[in-house]
């Protein structure tokens, strides 16, 4: 059934695709004298580059590919940038029409490629910068104050290699952290990744150590050898399970290896001890509702990258509950973190990568 649902949205995806070039095309002809066969040529091939690239690099790695698939995923953004681009210049040449004024749709056309443009490179640019975001939770049942660095998906791969994560790492020290905690895709499922690619990650030094969560893009890289690849760079990987440590009960759950028609039950045999502060690490943060009715003090998530670029945050703020940011139900607490790498395009556009800085407080009594 699940091989089914991923042929159908497969797809689906390929003819809104090959739907959205078309429509590229009909637009590039208004505003340039280009050959027709060659704009239909270059505009099929990237129709299926980045699904073709995607299936190489999983399986041939070398610079040529890695520079390819790179391009393939580029373009992806480019693509969202002048389709909602085309159709706002189409809204408001329509728009004026009927008000019985015609506007010059090259005019528009070429500044919108402008804007494209520039959004572009802010976008690609903004993707690699990381900032640090600081929070702080005051708890009753906290005897000592404990400091936790928060990475979310990071996606080492093709895009994010090994110097983007020396980079993670060295931010994260300069906090001084007691905790490292990872909640799920260090690894992106694209690109040969080994030992040598997370090996920064032992670079990390919190006083209490470093705990791990899988994502759903540890299962498409391969369960097995991503835990191998993580448990060799010593750090702990919690498993639908908890650990005491600097005080506070540390509960790790799995993301579910069946995304669709999975039923997860959320801390299902975990007693979680009330006398403590727990914290618990979840990939989705679609379980918050289930953490906080089993009385949970903090959850940290991640997954949804804030949308990562217009036009998904939008999309994503109707059909996701939890997209971004500090959320509470009665004395829970859930951090959404916007993640640190990228999936697909290299680009954060109304988005940013983060490192999160968490300070967990013990009340003062008066």
């Amino acid at each position: 059934m699940v091989k089914i649902i991923y042929f159908v949205m497969g797809l689906v995806a390929i003819s809104v695709l090959f739907l959205a070039h078309f429509y590229l095309y009909t637009r590039f002809e208004k505003l340039f004298k280009i050959n027709k066969l060659l704009l239909i040529s270059i505009l099929s091939f990237l129709t299926l580059s980045f699904i073709l690239m995607s299936f190489v690099v999983r399986n041939i790695n070398n610079p040529f590919t890695d520079a390819l698939y790179s391009i393939s995923a580029t373009w992806l953004g480019v693509f969202l940038f002048l389709i909602v681009g085309f159709a706002l210049v189409d809204l408001i040449v329509f728009g004026f029409k009927l008000a019985g004024i015609n506007l010059v749709y090259k005019t528009f056309g070429m500044i919108m490629l402008t804007l494209v443009l520039v959004i572009t490179v802010y976008s690609l640019f903004n993707a690699e910068h990381i900032g640090i975001t600081k929070l702080s939770f005051e708890f009753d049942n906290l005897k000592k104050d404990v400091k936790i660095v928060q990475l979310s998906d990071i996606h080492i791969g093709v895009i994010h290699s090994k110097d983007y994560l020396e980079k993670i790492v060295e931010n994260s020290n300069k906090l001084n952290p007691d905790l490292v905690l990872i909640t799920g895709d260090l690894f992106d499922g694209e690109g040969d990744v080994s030992g040598n690619n997370i090996s920064p990650l032992k670079n990390l030094n919190p006083k209490y150590g470093v705990y791990f969560v899988t994502g759903n893009h540890e299962n498409y890289f391969g369960l097995d050898k991503a835990l191998k690849l993580i448990k060799s760079q010593n750090i702990t990987v919690l498993r639908n399970e908890g650990t005491y440590v600097g005080g506070i009960q540390l509960i790790g759950q799995d993301y579910p290896e069946q995304e669709f028609g999975n039923k997860t039950k959320i801390l299902d045999g975990i007693n979680i001890n009330k006398s403590a502060v727990s914290v618990f690490m979840y990939h989705d943060p679609s379980g918050f509702d289930q953490a906080a009715a089993k009385g949970i003090n903090l959850q940290l998530s991640g997954h949804t990258h804030n949308g990562q670029i217009l036009p998904f945050q939008l999309l994503e703020r109707i059909f996701i509950k939890y997209i971004s940011g500090t959320y509470k139900i009665n004395n829970s607490y859930l951090y959404v973190s916007q993640g640190i790498g990228t999936w697909g395009p290299p680009m954060r556009f109304g988005s940013k990568s983060e490192v999160v800085e968490i300070d967990l407080k013990a009340k003062t009594k008066e």
